[in-house]
């Protein structure tokens, strides 16, 4: 866990453990010097239209989510 900002310690960042201790401080320095470009939600870039940044996904309320693995998800018809 990584605190990039001083002046918000409850907000931390985690780095992958596969890379060497040297680019790791390499990217925690980078991330500490660039913290004015990266928000963390929509409150941090006011005057942005929300449209622009919220996500959403197309699903379709009328067909009922079933489980078929871990991994995959599939779509039924429900029935009449």
């Amino acid at each position: 866990m990584f605190h990039a900002d001083p002046r918000h310690p409850e907000r931390v960042l985690q780095i992958d453990t596969k890379l060497s201790a040297h680019k790791k401080d390499k990217f925690k320095k980078f991330l500490s010097e660039n913290l004015d470009v990266f928000a963390r939600s929509p409150t941090d870039i006011p005057g942005v239209d929300s449209s622009v940044i919220c996500h959403k996904l197309p699903i379709n309320l009328h067909r009922a989510l079933a489980l078929t693995t871990a991994q995959r998800t599939a779509y039924i018809e429900p029935s009449p």
